[in-house]
Parts: C-alpha cells; sequence; structure tokens
C-alpha cells in the first residue's frame, strides 16, 4: 500500500503490486529479496508502474512488510514515474 495514512477514511486504497515474474527493468521494478518480515518465498519486484486503487474491501489481512531501504527505494522510482520529482 502506497497511500497516506491521511485517507483511511477513504473507500478506496492504492497499492504496487509484487511479482516474482522478474524484469530488467530498474527504473520501475524494486527487486525484493526474501526476508522473515515480508514472507515471500522468493525473490520478487515491486511493480512501480503498476500502481493501481482497489475498494478497500477488496485488499486482504497484510502478509508481510519491506524494510525501510526498499521502501525508500519505492518511493525514488514512484516519484519520477509518476512526474511528482524534478
Amino acid at each position: 500500500m502506497i497511500q497516506s495514512g491521511y485517507f483511511d477514511w477513504h473507500p478506496s486504497v492504492t497499492v504496487l503490486p509484487v511479482t516474482s515474474h522478474l524484469r530488467e527493468t530498474p527504473l520501475f521494478r524494486v527487486m525484493v529479496a526474501t526476508h522473515g518480515d515480508n514472507n515471500l518465498r522468493v525473490p520478487s519486484q515491486v511493480m512501480v508502474d503498476k500502481a493501481v486503487s482497489v475498494a478497500r474491501e477488496r485488499v486482504g489481512t497484510v502478509f508481510g512488510s519491506l524494510k525501510a531501504e526498499v521502501m525508500l527505494e519505492v518511493n525514488r522510482s514512484l516519484a519520477p514515474f509518476l512526474g511528482i520529482a524534478k
């Protein structure tokens, strides 16, 4: 989930999917190694280029979390992809 907590009241939430189908596109696919906190079984990528908003009731329970340095890389990839970085 990439949506700010300030919008917890909103009926939808914006997310970035995660995939195990790896691509050589480092500008908008962020690598995530497996570790205990994220519960991933194989190395995966956050798909910065596939942001989508969905109804909150369609989102399941939290299954893991990403390390702060991975989220920083996601943020650094997301801002230019959306055109909000200078």
